[in-house]
């Protein structure tokens, strides 16, 4: 079992001694409640009537992947090696799977299969109905990132620095492109070109029918975001600080913004403005035309979750396992909750209900109805 946290990495430096002094909450909150794996009840002063708490589920292990609703289920990994299926209104076990090692991958669905990855480096597909196992595609490393599909291919990358294309029908390789580093970015496909960083600090476009190479761009850090690609840019943040914008065709570097500190949390892009945090533990709103900020506000801790947009709101957590509601407009706090352990996976809105991962190893949901009035505590132009 690995420390909260999505990806093998060093903390920044900077953004470590900056951290040094925030208080833990989670350890806290675990001392006084004798170490119960469940968050604190629900605040009543917090959480309004607009956002109503209704379950959780409690997992053996950390949950640190952003979950898949669709169809009435949620369906999720953790690092007690199991991949499940939980009922969308009321939390109760449907199936569970399990895998060899930890699930820290987003399943994604094609027709009647559910897809997800595990550090066994397996990609596994599964029937989402009864969770059985139909096939199986194995690589030479654990595989921490996301699957995709894109038409009826499958694009996923291994820390054996290999993206793979896999028939989604069958399980048979389609072609792999080699990277000089371990990947841990989720790709995106767009036009017929999938995008994917690697550890060895760049962003690669590929060709997705053949695995040839279009262009690589170089940053000074590690790559472990996902890409974002939007009216012909592409915008991802990198272990340098920076989150760029890139030509989707070329690769040119359109601009760049710097953060504070590493940023490891995918952006959201929503109506001409990426959201995402970084870890010197804020959050961002910054134009995707041209890279200026336009709002941040500061959390109490590392933010690697990837913000999640609904209405007029942005739902992001933190480390410290504080789940936040922001006005995507200006970066006003208008919501929180606090878990009972960092919230490394980006929150999810669907069918009516506010889903939550954390590293206390518990899935929870919320129903979600009108937007909050926007309380104090807003963001920085």
């Amino acid at each position: 079992m690995e420390p909260p946290g999505p990806h093998h990495r060093a903390l920044d430096k900077g953004a470590g001694e900056a951290l040094k002094a925030i208080p833990r909450l989670a350890i806290l909150m675990c001392t006084l409640a004798a170490c119960s794996l469940r968050p604190a009840a629900p605040d009543e002063g917090t959480i309004g009537p607009e956002i109503r708490f209704q379950w959780h589920y409690a997992a053996g292990d950390y949950i640190r992947a952003t979950p898949l609703v669709q169809g009435g289920f949620v369906y999720f990994g953790s690092d007690d090696n199991h991949v499940r299926s939980l009922h969308a209104t009321s939390g109760d076990l449907e199936w569970d799977f399990e895998t060899a090692d930890n699930v820290t991958s987003t399943p994604v669905a094609y027709e009647n299969l559910l897809l997800v990855t595990s550090w066994d480096g397996i990609l596994y597909a599964l029937d989402a109905a009864s969770g059985q196992e139909q096939w199986s595609f194995g690589t030479a490393g654990p595989i921490s990132a996301s699957p995709i599909v894109d038409t009826s291919s499958i694009y996923v990358g291994s820390e054996d620095g290999n993206l793979y294309a896999i028939n989604a029908e069958d399980g048979n390789l389609q072609w792999h492109f080699p990277t000089a580093g371990p990947i841990e970015s989720t790709p995106a496909a767009s036009e017929g070109t999938i995008y994917v960083g690697s550890t060895d600090n760049a962003l690669y476009a590929v060709r997705a029918s053949d695995g040839a190479l279009v262009w690589r761009f170089s940053t000074a850090g590690d790559v472990l975001t996902t890409p974002s690609v939007s009216d012909g840019s592409v915008v991802f943040g990198s272990c340098d600080r920076r989150l760029y914008s890139l030509s989707a065709e070329t690769g040119e570097r359109l601009w760049s913004f710097e953060a504070g500190a590493t940023i490891t949390s995918s952006p959201s892009l929503f109506d001409g403005t990426a959201y995402f945090g970084s870890d010197d533990g804020y959050v961002y709103a910054v134009r995707v035309s041209d890279g200026r900020r336009l709002w941040r506000f500061q959390t109490d801790a590392i933010v690697q979750s990837q913000p999640a947009v609904w209405e007029d709101l942005i739902f992001v957590g933190t480390d410290s396992g504080t789940f936040l509601g922001l006005d995507r407009a200006t970066g006003h706090k208008v919501w929180e909750y606090q878990t009972g352990g960092a919230i490394t996976a980006g929150p999810v809105v669907s069918e009516g209900r506010l889903f939550v991962a954390s590293v206390d190893r518990t899935m929870s949901a919320f129903a979600i109805g009108p937007n909050p009035a926007s309380d104090t505590g807003g963001g920085t132009p």
